[in-house]
This record gives structure tokens, C-alpha cells and sequence, in this order.
């Protein structure tokens, strides 16, 4: 079997196969290397020409042909494993159909059989072949943006985007051209040349006077920064004061409702203690205790008759009992108008009351005259003397009732009692006994009734100044 010179293409890693290259020389492989070489110089000598493209571009590419070198380095160390593989496998005398890449399948060459040492110096001159092989693609890589070799197709289409490329390039060079030609054509003269140079020193000026601004601004800015920090400073201050404050009027608020509540709790118990005062002082307990009224020709008091009729004989306990109330509500009066009565002293003793009769005398003590003002004998012999003492007893309390009358009359002149008090008269009946007839002496009892619930209902609903 012939083994000719195999590699892969670069850009679709097919198998290539060179019958053309198999019988290369040293002499041509060292003349086709110098021509590569000069093929570089050049290239160095173009690369040192201004570029009418960005450089960034040029850049670019170069990463994109390194990155394909690389995915192609890596590419070929798989070949390589595949091949020794291969090798190992033919050196085992395993019958087996060896593979495209490594054989040449284009033409048709029968196979000798020679002996082992021809094949051994053929694989020698195939290997070094090879290797003169693959410097010289490696050099032409080099001098190119192409890796080689290439297949037939993978050249054609590199020839077809290179071409597009050409034609982008060469559109990209007539723009910069009618670029370069605008440019020319607005070539300034001098004149404009020295107006756009002053419009240049007068911006420069307001730059100038722009910085100056803006370095002024920059000062005012850090002075209000520093009044803003020391307003909000002062903000913060006022917050704390505030709520300090507001903290303050809650806790005032607080007991002002709290002093609220009491002062209403206290309106209320004083109205509810002035209504009542009212509905007591309106009330009238000598009414409730002493109850003045009439039966008939009698005057009662707490329903006790008040006198005597032929008709109707009323007990003497009953009014002697009478009296003593009467005596008692008198007393009572005057102990409520702070008076005191003049040469007399009333004792209420119930049924058996006296009254004193004070007669002063110059340098002496006052000489003290008991009365009683109480009777039990019905007896027409002793009738007379017995009732003696009762009636100066009466006729005592009648001077003490006009002395009652007189002083209200003098506080208030349209005070006036019903009934005239003289002497032992009241109206037109004597208060005495003897000597006098029933009807009388009961009458005169009425009257004296009538004067002293008169006298009670003045003192209890008369003007404020009786009760001060």
C-alpha cells in the first residue's frame, strides 16, 4: 500500500489530500519558504501604513482569527489522537479497512506486497515530508489572517466573503473620500480663520466668567448647605419642644378634665344642696309642729280645743295643754328672732308652763313673779281667786305677743297682726276668765291664735330681712 501526504482543512476539518506536494524537493521547499518570507516583509511594511480604518476594528479581527486558531489547535490534537489510534490498531495484523484520512481514495493503485525494510525508509520519507508540509502552512498562516490549508469549497467561500468584504471596503473608502473632498471644499480663509479665533477668546471669557459663577454658586450652595444643616438642627429642636409641649398640654388637658369632672360633680351636688335647701326652707316645721286651725267656735292646736263653751265643756287638762303648746310656739319665735322679751320670761312646761314677771327696782336685784299658766278648779267658790294668777298669766302672754308684733312692725311697717292687743283685750274680747263668759274667753283664745300663725307664717315667709 502507497501512503501519500494528508492533513485537514482548517476552516471544515475534512481530509485533504496533496499528490502534487508528494515528490517536493528541499530545493523548492527552501525556495517556496523565502518567497514566503519576502510575502511578510511586505506585510510588515503595510501593517507601518497609516490605517483608513478605526484601529479598533483591526483589533477586533486579530481576536477573532486567535480565537479560530485556537478551536483549530484543539481541533487537530483529537485528529492526532485518532491517528495514533489508527496506527495502533494496523500494527496489530487485525484485518480491518482503514480509514479515508489517512489513504488515498482518489486514484486507483493496486497494492504490492515488499518487505519490511522498504516500508519502513517509506514511512520515514512520507513523515519528513510531512513535516516540511506543515511548516509550510504554518509559515503562510502566519503571513495571512487565514489559517491553511483550506478545502476547495472553504476557499471559494472565503474568496466570496472576502469579495463582499473588498466591496464594503471599497464603499467605505469612496464615503471617506467625498468626506475628504467636504472637508476641502470648507477650507476658512483668514478672515473667517480670525472671527471664529475671537468668538473662541470671547467664549473663553464667559467660560472664565462661567467658572467664577460657578465657583460662586459653589460657595452660596455651601453656605445655604450649612444654614440648612443648622435649620434642621433647629428643626429637630423645635420637634423635641414640641412634642414636649404637647406632652404638657395632654397632661394639662388631663386635669382640666379631671378638674372639669369635679367641678361639675360639685355643680351638681350644690344645685341638688340649693334645691333641697329651697324645698327646706320652704318647709315649714311649725307647721308640722305646731298645726294651728279651728274646730267649730274652738281654736285648736295640734287638734287640741282652745277654750270653753256652756254648751260644750271642754277638760282643763286639754287646755292646759293647749296653753303649753301656744307658750312653746311663742318661745320658739322669738328664739328665732333673737328677741328677748322686756320684764318677762316664758317657761313651756307643756301642761303646767309658767310665765315670770320681771320688776326691776334701782341698785336691787330684779323682784320675780311666778304666774301659771294652767287651771283645774271649776269650783264656783273658789272660781274666782284661783283664776286670778291664770289670768295675769294670760294677760302676760298677751303683752309678750305685742311685743313680738311691735318689734316686727318696727322692721316692717306694713307688718301688721290681725287682731289690736290693749291691756287684757284682744280685738274685742278680754282674755280673762273671771268675770267673763265663756263664749268671750273662747273667742279672745281664737284671735290669740289667729295673731300667733299669723306671726309664725311672717317669720317663715316674710321679707329676707326678718330672717337675717
Amino acid at each position: 500500500m502507497t501512503c501519500s501526504m494528508v492533513s485537514v482543512c482548517q476552516q471544515c476539518r475534512s481530509p485533504l489530500h496533496f499528490h502534487h506536494l508528494k515528490d517536493i524537493n528541499t530545493a523548492t521547499y527552501n525556495l517556496l519558504l523565502t518567497s514566503l518570507e519576502g510575502s511578510r516583509d511586505d506585510s510588515e511594511e503595510l501593517e507601518s501604513i497609516p490605517l483608513l480604518f478605526p484601529k479598533s476594528r483591526k483589533i477586533y479581527y486579530q481576536a477573532v482569527i486567535q480565537s479560530m486558531e485556537t478551536l483549530t489547535k484543539n481541533t487537530e490534537k483529537n485528529c492526532s489522537f485518532l491517528h495514533s489510534l489508527s496506527h495502533k490498531k494496523s500494527n496489530s495484523n487485525t484485518s480491518k479497512v482503514e480509514s479515508e484520512i489517512f489513504f488515498d481514495t482518489v486514484g486507483s493503485h493496486s497494492p504490492t506486497i515488499t518487505s519490511s525494510n522498504d516500508q519502513s525508509e517509506s514511512q520515514e520519507t512520507l513523515s519528513d515530508k510531512q513535516q516540511m508540509l506543515e511548516h509550510l502552512f504554518n509559515t503562510i498562516s502566519s503571513i495571512s489572517d487565514v489559517n491553511h490549508p483550506m478545502c476547495i469549497e472553504c476557499a471559494e467561500t472565503l474568496i466570496d466573503t472576502m469579495s463582499r468584504h473588498l466591496h464594503y471596503s471599497k464603499k467605505e473608502r469612496d464615503a471617506y473620500i467625498e468626506l475628504l473632498k467636504h472637508i476641502d471644499d470648507e477650507i476658512l480663509d483668514d478672515s473667517e480663520i480670525e472671527k471664529i479665533e475671537l468668538e473662541i477668546q470671547n467664549n473663553l471669557k464667559k467660560e472664565a466668567t462661567a467658572v467664577k459663577t460657578i465657583d460662586q454658586l459653589k460657595k452660596e450652595r455651601k453656605n445655604i448647605e450649612e444654614e440648612i444643616k443648622r435649620l434642621e438642627k433647629e428643626s429637630l429642636a423645635l420637634n423635641n419642644e414640641e412634642e414636649m409641649f404637647w406632652k404638657e398640654r395632654n397632661k394639662f388637658l388631663r386635669k382640666l378634665e379631671e378638674f372639669q369632672n369635679e367641678r361639675d360633680a360639685i355643680n351638681l351636688q350644690y344645685d341638688y344642696n340649693v334645691k333641697l335647701f329651697e324645698e327646706l326652707r320652704k318647709t315649714n316645721v311649725y307647721n308640722d309642729v305646731f298645726c294651728i286651725s279651728h274646730n267649730g267656735q274652738f281654736g285648736t292646736i295640734n287638734d287640741l280645743r282652745f277654750g270653753r263653751l256652756p254648751s260644750y265643756t271642754v277638760e282643763w287638762d286639754e287646755i292646759n295643754a293647749a296653753w303649753g303648746l301656744v307658750l312653746q310656739l311663742l318661745h320658739s319665735i322669738a328664739i328665732k328672732l333673737n328677741f328677748e322679751f322686756t320684764g318677762y320670761k316664758l317657761h313651756p312646761l307643756g301642761s303646767t308652763s309658767k310665765i315670770e314677771r320681771l320688776e326691776f327696782q334701782a341698785n336691787s336685784l330684779p323682784k320675780i313673779t311666778e304666774f301659771e299658766l294652767h287651771s283645774s278648779d271649776d269650783l264656783p267658790i273658789t272660781k274666782f281667786f284661783t283664776h286670778r294668777k291664770f289670768d295675769t298669766a294670760m294677760i302676760c302672754f298677751l303683752k309678750c305677743l305685742k311685743q313680738l308684733g311691735d318689734y316686727l312692725e318696727a322692721l316692717d311697717p306694713q307688718f301688721i297682726l290681725p287682731y289690736r292687743i290693749h291691756k287684757d283685750k284682744i280685738g274685742d274680747s278680754s282674755i280673762c276668765i273671771s268675770f267673763n263668759q265663756d263664749e268671750k274667753w273662747t273667742r279672745a283664745l281664737k284671735y290669740l291664735l289667729t295673731n300667733t300663725k299669723y306671726l309664725l307664717a311672717y317669720i317663715t315667709q316674710g321679707p329676707p330681712k326678718i330672717h337675717s
